[in-house]
């Protein structure tokens, strides 16, 4: 990803495929943020490299990873197949994971089952 192709990335998501290798995940992120992408579409093989996150610099565009290599010639093929359509990517957001009160009563219930076993067992070991 360099060179004046990048031009094409202005308000489009980019689809990178791994045929160069020597970059990070970061790296291209950031690169493709750099030259306006909206987005990354992200094909890795088996020698991707990831990189170290506390290097990264931070991105505020959207990176989706496929998760099997041969979905981007699908993706193309189907582009190719139908040059009007227009493809969308969903994430949906996470809720907040706050504490509520079911977690305290699942909590007393395993203490309260444990206990009385406990109880149990210690009582009826003296009856046998």
């Amino acid at each position: 990803m360099d060179g004046p192709a990048l031009d094409v990335l202005a308000g489009r998501v980019g689809v990178e495929s791994d045929k160069r290798p020597n970059c990070t995940i970061p790296e291209r992120t950031a690169l493709a943020q750099s030259h306006g992408a909206t987005a990354l579409l992200f094909a890795p093989s088996a020698s991707a490299k990831l990189g170290n996150a506390s290097e990264a610099s931070p991105s505020s565009i959207p990176v989706a990873s496929l998760l099997f290599p041969n979905t981007l010639d699908k993706l193309m093929a189907l582009a190719k197949e139908h040059p009007e359509a227009t493809f969308s990517m969903y994430a949906p957001e996470e809720p907040e994971r706050d504490l509520d009160a079911s977690i305290f009563v699942i909590f007393l219930m395993a203490v309260f089952t444990v206990g009385l076993g406990s109880l149990w067992s210690g009582y009826t070991k003296h009856y046998l």
